[in-house]
């Protein structure tokens, strides 16, 4: 979008319509770049799986080292590499204590969308019954809830199952 933007292009409803060329010439490209993508990853396919058979000991450093770099040469400050040094020693308690990181990962992705679109709900009206009154997002927070409560039961019952089984051993 940027790079269509610093063009002066529209990005919006009306980008296909003012600019169906460039347009269909991107949906080409990608088609294009998916072909020849298939066609390297069969080529190269049993040299990609060797990548696997990497040890640990050679793969850690190296990705270290590009973390280190990557988190510094973004905003140039030290106390970046403080909080990926914090960071990584949480996400390796974590992992220790058996947390699933995924919806971890899932929320710092997630999270700025859903406080953007928060404001951005709140801007139209301050009145936080707003997410209970309209009939979208009372579904959404009804079926958010109703996961919730699965998913605590799916776990209760599972804990109950382990316990029995320990008994009656």
């Amino acid at each position: 979008m940027a790079s269509l933007m610093v063009h002066g292009i529209s990005v919006g409803p009306r980008l296909i319509l003012d600019n169906a060329d460039l347009v269909y010439g991107m949906f080409l490209a990608m088609v294009v770049s998916s072909l020849l993508m298939l066609m390297v990853c069969l080529v190269f396919m049993r040299a990609f799986l060797r990548v696997a058979e990497v040890p640990k000991w050679a793969v850690v450093p190296i990705v270290l080292v590009c973390c280190v770099v990557g988190s510094f040469a973004l905003n140039n400050r030290v106390t970046d590499l403080y909080l990926l040094g914090a960071v990584g020693v949480l996400g390796y308690a974590l992992r220790a204590l058996d947390f699933p990181l995924a919806p971890l990962v899932l929320g710092v992705i997630l999270g700025p969308i859903a406080e953007t679109n928060l404001r951005r709900a709140l801007m139209t009206d301050e009145d936080w019954s707003l997410f209970l009154t309209r009939p979208v997002s009372l579904i959404f927070l009804a079926l958010a809830v109703l996961s919730i409560i699965w998913s605590v039961r799916a776990h209760m019952k599972a804990r109950r199952a382990a316990d029995d089984r320990k008994e009656s051993a």
